[in-house]
């Protein structure tokens, strides 16, 4: 509900709700939005997502073509051969992040 005078809006769950909601940061990566606010690839933001995501294990993820695909979001059928993702997709993604993000 949104409150006059205070420009202020008030959500109100049910009892059921609560647990799930007070859990998603243990199952969701955290950054400042901040850090994705300069990036106009939609590839660069999901990039962006998973190198945060490992950076705490300080390890290098290996990840399988097929996999890096499906979690930046590009679909089998688009950039198949790999100069075009690598020019459409990749290097666009790592130029976005490398300049606006930490």
């Amino acid at each position: 509900a949104y409150i006059d005078n205070e420009a202020v809006g008030r959500l109100i769950f049910a009892p059921a709700i609560v647990p799930l909601i007070t859990r998603l940061e243990e199952q969701f990566t955290k950054y400042e939005i901040q850090q994705i606010s300069n990036l106009t690839s939609a590839y660069a933001v999901r990039l962006y997502e998973i190198l945060i995501a490992w950076r705490s294990t300080g390890k290098t993820p290996l990840i399988t073509m097929y996999d890096f695909r499906q979690k930046i979001g590009v679909l089998e059928t688009e950039y198949k051969r790999m100069y075009d993702f690598k020019k459409y997709v990749l290097d666009i993604a790592l130029k976005q992040v490398n300049e606006h993000t930490d």
